[in-house]
Protein backbone atom coordinates (compact mmCIF):
# COMPACT_ATOMS: atom_id res chain seq x y z
CA UNK A 1 0.00 0.00 0.00
CA UNK A 2 1.14 3.61 -0.69
CA UNK A 3 3.34 5.51 1.85
CA UNK A 4 1.76 8.68 1.12
CA UNK A 5 -0.36 10.73 -1.12
CA UNK A 6 1.40 12.17 -4.26
CA UNK A 7 0.36 15.58 -5.29
CA UNK A 8 -1.96 14.18 -7.77
CA UNK A 9 -4.10 12.70 -4.88
CA UNK A 10 -4.32 15.82 -2.69
CA UNK A 11 -6.70 19.20 -3.36
CA UNK A 12 -4.39 22.00 -3.87
CA UNK A 13 -5.27 25.39 -4.48
CA UNK A 14 -8.09 27.48 -2.90
CA UNK A 15 -10.17 27.45 -5.89
CA UNK A 16 -10.40 23.54 -5.94
CA UNK A 17 -10.86 23.71 -2.60
CA UNK A 18 -13.62 26.20 -2.27
CA UNK A 19 -15.34 24.78 -5.19
CA UNK A 20 -15.85 21.54 -3.07
CA UNK A 21 -16.74 23.21 -0.41
CA UNK A 22 -19.27 25.70 -1.84
CA UNK A 23 -20.69 23.71 -4.50
CA UNK A 24 -20.30 19.98 -3.02
CA UNK A 25 -23.00 17.95 -0.60
CA UNK A 26 -21.60 17.84 3.21
CA UNK A 27 -21.88 15.03 5.86
CA UNK A 28 -21.43 16.37 9.45
CA UNK A 29 -20.39 14.37 12.32
CA UNK A 30 -19.87 15.30 16.11
CA UNK A 31 -15.68 16.65 15.35
CA UNK A 32 -15.75 16.53 11.53
CA UNK A 33 -17.34 17.07 8.64
CA UNK A 34 -16.68 15.86 5.51
CA UNK A 35 -17.61 17.99 2.05
CA UNK A 36 -17.39 15.75 -1.15
CA UNK A 37 -18.07 16.58 -5.16
CA UNK A 38 -18.01 13.86 -7.71
CA UNK A 39 -15.02 13.37 -9.76
CA UNK A 40 -12.96 11.62 -12.30
CA UNK A 41 -10.76 10.04 -9.74
CA UNK A 42 -10.04 10.61 -6.15
CA UNK A 43 -8.40 13.54 -4.47
CA UNK A 44 -8.49 14.37 -1.06
CA UNK A 45 -7.08 17.51 1.82
CA UNK A 46 -7.89 18.51 4.75
CA UNK A 47 -7.51 21.28 7.63
CA UNK A 48 -7.29 21.22 11.55
CA UNK A 49 -8.80 23.64 13.41
CA UNK A 50 -6.18 26.32 14.31
CA UNK A 51 -8.35 26.24 17.86
CA UNK A 52 -5.61 23.54 19.22
CA UNK A 53 -3.06 25.53 21.13
CA UNK A 54 -0.23 23.52 20.46
CA UNK A 55 1.24 22.93 17.11
CA UNK A 56 2.56 19.46 18.18
CA UNK A 57 -0.93 18.25 19.13
CA UNK A 58 -2.46 19.99 15.68
CA UNK A 59 0.11 18.12 13.96
CA UNK A 60 -0.49 14.85 15.57
CA UNK A 61 -4.38 15.10 14.61
CA UNK A 62 -3.07 15.90 10.47
CA UNK A 63 -0.80 12.80 10.80
CA UNK A 64 -3.53 10.38 12.17
CA UNK A 65 -6.26 12.06 9.83
CA UNK A 66 -4.07 11.53 6.50
CA UNK A 67 -3.08 7.83 7.93
CA UNK A 68 -6.81 7.02 8.22
CA UNK A 69 -7.81 8.61 4.44
CA UNK A 70 -4.58 6.71 3.17
CA UNK A 71 -5.67 3.02 4.31
CA UNK A 72 -9.51 3.89 3.31
CA UNK A 73 -8.32 5.26 -0.44
CA UNK A 74 -8.84 1.82 -2.05
CA UNK A 75 -12.41 1.37 -0.81
CA UNK A 76 -13.69 4.88 -1.80
CA UNK A 77 -15.68 6.21 -5.26
CA UNK A 78 -13.43 8.69 -6.91
CA UNK A 79 -14.77 12.26 -5.73
CA UNK A 80 -12.97 15.79 -4.34
CA UNK A 81 -12.85 15.39 -0.65
CA UNK A 82 -12.01 17.73 1.70
CA UNK A 83 -12.55 16.93 5.48
CA UNK A 84 -12.64 20.00 8.62
CA UNK A 85 -11.93 18.30 11.89
CA UNK A 86 -13.05 20.83 15.06
CA UNK A 87 -10.90 21.59 17.54
CA UNK A 88 -12.50 18.98 20.13
CA UNK A 89 -10.93 16.66 17.92
CA UNK A 90 -7.35 16.55 19.49
CA UNK A 91 -8.99 15.06 22.84
CA UNK A 92 -9.90 11.62 20.49
CA UNK A 93 -7.74 8.92 19.80
CA UNK A 94 -6.56 7.20 16.71
CA UNK A 95 -9.65 4.19 16.98
CA UNK A 96 -12.50 6.67 18.10
CA UNK A 97 -10.93 8.72 14.79
CA UNK A 98 -11.41 5.93 12.68
CA UNK A 99 -14.34 5.21 13.88
CA UNK A 100 -15.90 8.52 13.20
CA UNK A 101 -14.53 9.64 9.68
CA UNK A 102 -15.81 5.46 8.24
CA UNK A 103 -19.18 6.59 9.48
CA UNK A 104 -19.13 9.60 8.17
CA UNK A 105 -17.89 8.18 4.77
CA UNK A 106 -20.27 5.60 4.69
CA UNK A 107 -23.23 8.22 5.61
CA UNK A 108 -22.13 9.98 2.55
CA UNK A 109 -22.33 6.35 0.38
CA UNK A 110 -18.56 7.39 -0.90
CA UNK A 111 -17.81 3.66 -0.34
CA UNK A 112 -17.93 0.95 -3.04
CA UNK A 113 -20.62 -1.75 -2.52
Amino acid sequence: MKKSFNRSQRLTGKKEINETIRIGKRVKGNYLIIFFLPSDKLRMGLSVRKGISSSVRRNLLKRRLREILRVEQEKLKPVKLFLISSADAEHLNFTQLKWEITDLLNKAGLYHC
